[in-house]
């Protein structure tokens, strides 16, 4: 009978993933180093290995935890009592909340690892790729929801305000990073909301 309980390899593997995750958000992938991993996670480098091939296969493991844990908790569309309007305010609370958690003190891992693959890291890049289609994704299907109740006005462009969102929001954490002052992600998201009581309230 299969355990209900994590293997070793797996919970090993799942230390390894999460000391990882953050050093790559905070130092990059070429700035992160297997002895920094090693460090991290009190392991030696042959252990590190026997449960990942490369630096790479950890790096890509690590972006994907980082990347699911902003999205873990995304699924506004269960609130069915809610309004569209009210389903993006959650959602974009959700992001602003979020990013005062200690494992994302770094920024953003989906701009900090956009902005260090840049084209010579074809893979790294299409796993950003993937994550910012999924947020596009909710913002548009909320959207489009809220036309279709009579909610948002009709002649809003659900793909124009998604890609506007995450633009602002990506912004924010880009200023935030340079000048080292969170509060520019909260004010790119006060600007996200305002948008919404404006333009998208009938």
């Amino acid at each position: 009978m299969k355990s209900n309980y994590p293997s070793k390899k797996e919970t090993t593997n799942k230390h390894i993933i999460e000391k990882a995750a953050e050093l790559f958000n905070r130092k990059g992938y070429a700035g992160t180093s297997i002895s920094d991993i090693m460090k991290a996670t009190h392991m030696e480098k042959g252990g590190i290995y026997g449960h990942f091939s490369s630096k790479k296969e950890i790096a890509l493991a690590a972006f994907e935890y980082n990347a699911r844990y902003i999205f873990r908790s995304f699924d506004v569309t269960s609130f069915t009592d809610k309004t569209a309007t009210q389903k993006l305010h959650i959602l974009f609370r959700h992001i602003k909340k979020m990013y005062d958690e200690p494992i994302l003190s770094s920024g953003c891992p989906l701009l900090n690892t956009a902005i260090e693959a840049d084209d010579t890291d074809t893979e790294l890049l299409s796993m950003v790729k993937k994550y910012v289609d999924k947020l596009k994704k909710i913002i548009c299907e909320i959207v489009k929801s809220g036309i279709k109740n009579k909610e948002i006005p009709s002649d809003v462009n659900p793909e124009e305000f998604a890609e506007t969102c995450i633009e602002m929001i990506e912004g924010g954490n880009f200023m935030a990073k340079v000048y080292n002052d969170k509060t520019y992600r909260k004010k790119a998201i006060a600007r996200i909301e305002n948008i919404i009581n404006s333009e998208l309230v009938r």
